[in-house]
């Protein structure tokens, strides 16, 4: 099973701001409330875990070094 990070924890904050600023957040929502319906089984969204991974990759390459 696949745990949301709690807001509380200290990575939520950098996380979430990640998101907003990569222009993931989108995908980001679509894998929640994917991961949600389905009981956090992430066998089940694995399109969604796929497109966040390439959102987030594709963003870090963009990013200057």
């Amino acid at each position: 099973m696949c745990d949301a990070i709690n807001e509380k924890d200290e990575r939520y904050k950098y996380a979430s701001e990640l998101m907003d600023k990569d222009g993931c957040k989108q995908v980001n929502l679509e894998l929640t409330q994917c991961l949600k319906q389905y009981k956090k089984d992430w066998r089940m969204c694995k399109d969604q875990t796929t497109n966040l991974q390439k959102c987030l990759i594709e963003q870090k390459n963009q990013r200057p070094k």
